[in-house]
């Protein structure tokens, strides 16, 4: 199917319950997805784009918020979480091929000292 801006939200498990989630103005095919510690949701990457959306929740309600840019757009790219915080963007598919490049992403919350 096509990329869409409608998302679901999924409540009331384990008798689930389907209904409209937040809409998502920047949905893009290959991004990339990794859950932090701290319970945030990063969206990142995706055909030409250099975006990173990150879903936060309040209770059970989601919103997203715009992250920091990418330096490079990037499809498909491997992402790790360090125990500091910072989402490491891992490689992916770039605009003139496959990616041998690292980008470190900061976290807005304070860096835990290791």
């Amino acid at each position: 199917g096509a990329t869409g801006t409608e998302t679901p939200l999924v409540t009331g498990c384990p008798a689930c319950v389907a209904g409209p989630g937040p809409n998502w103005d920047r949905a893009r095919d290959g991004a990339s997805g990794i859950r932090t510690a701290a319970g945030a949701f990063w969206i990142v990457g995706g055909d030409a784009s250099a975006d990173i959306d990150i879903v936060l929740w309040e209770g059970e309600t989601p919103r997203i918020v715009e992250g920091p840019p990418l330096e490079t757009a990037r499809a498909g790219a491997a992402l790790v979480e360090h125990a500091s915080g910072i989402v490491m963007v891992i490689g992916g598919e770039g605009e003139t091929g496959m990616l041998h490049s690292v980008e470190l992403c900061m976290p807005d919350a304070p860096l835990d000292p290791l």
